[in-house]
């Protein structure tokens, strides 16, 4: 509508062809990808530089992935995911208390939701560290990203991490050990119930045996009628390298695959846990 007719002569600038923009990047090499990543590594370095940066206060990083949906059969790299959908499947990092995108990745549509995460928080850690965050990080991720690659490789940057895992028979087991008496009431919608109590989950065999912590939110329904039908608790869990704030016994110190510096003390002394509405631990 505005390329129609004499509005031209109204408006200060030249309106361009829709199909410009789409001509003008798909020109783009991943040479000139890498460029526009070291602009915006910049920006950001400058936007915090300006006050709106964490400095030595803790940062906490959402990992996630995202449909971007399109409906050009031809555009390169577009194709169906676990959704059905056409699209993109980019890998995103933001900042979780301003939503701020920290750093991103194009991927292809049928890309699994993991793959390429180890490299992409290599890139990650290295930007918010130039950016001048200078306090411990901690990242949060979903069980599509659960893996001991990444949770190797956040340990080798010092990083710490609370990632969702999916209920697979040893998970469950682990949960079914849980003492009742060790269950604690958390605030949760009317007509349900909630609790969390958490546990240690080992995995592996010889050098590659490993030991972590498991926090599980069990939930259900109260109302009669509804809890007729569903009358059973659903768990979700996590496992993280966070210490409890107050630990049995006096203790204080975050295991060592979870520790790069005393600052890093900071960043576990209070774990606002995804899923647990900010509960203390």
């Amino acid at each position: 509508m505005l390329r129609a007719g004499s509005t031209q002569r109204v408006l200060p600038f030249k309106v361009m062809a829709p199909s410009t923009i789409g001509s003008f990047l798909r020109t783009f090499t991943f040479g000139h990808i890498r460029q526009l990543d070291a602009v915006l590594s910049r920006t950001l370095a400058r936007a915090w530089a300006a006050g709106a940066g964490p400095d030595d206060d803790p940062l906490v990083v959402d990992l996630d992935s995202t449909i971007c949906e399109v409906h050009g059969k031809h555009k390169q790299g577009a194709s169906y995911g676990y959704t059905k959908r056409l699209g993109y499947h980019p890998l995103l990092a933001t900042r979780a208390t301003t939503g701020e995108v920290l750093f991103a990745r194009m991927r292809k549509g049928s890309a699994n939701t993991a793959r390429g995460i180890v490299r992409f928080v290599d890139e990650l850690a290295a930007n918010v560290r130039r950016a001048g965050a200078s306090g411990p990080i901690t990242v949060r991720a979903d069980s599509g990203f659960w893996s001991w690659k990444l949770c190797d490789r956040l340990n080798t940057h010092g990083i710490g991490w609370s990632i969702t895992v999916r209920l697979v028979p040893k998970i469950k087991a682990a949960i079914v050990g849980i003492d009742e008496t060790a269950w604690s009431d958390i605030d949760y919608t009317l007509g349900g119930q909630a609790q969390v109590a958490e546990t240690t989950y080992t995995t592996g065999k010889g050098n590659k045996k490993r030991t972590v912590r498991l926090v599980v939110r069990r939930t259900r329904l109260t109302e009669p009628a509804q809890r007729q039908l569903w009358p059973h608790w659903r768990h979700h869990a996590f496992i993280t390298c966070a210490t409890r704030r107050h630990q049995p016994g006096g203790g204080k110190d975050p295991p060592s695959s979870c520790r790069s510096s005393s600052s890093k003390l900071r960043a576990v002394q209070f774990w606002e846990a995804p899923g647990l509405g900010g509960k203390q631990l």
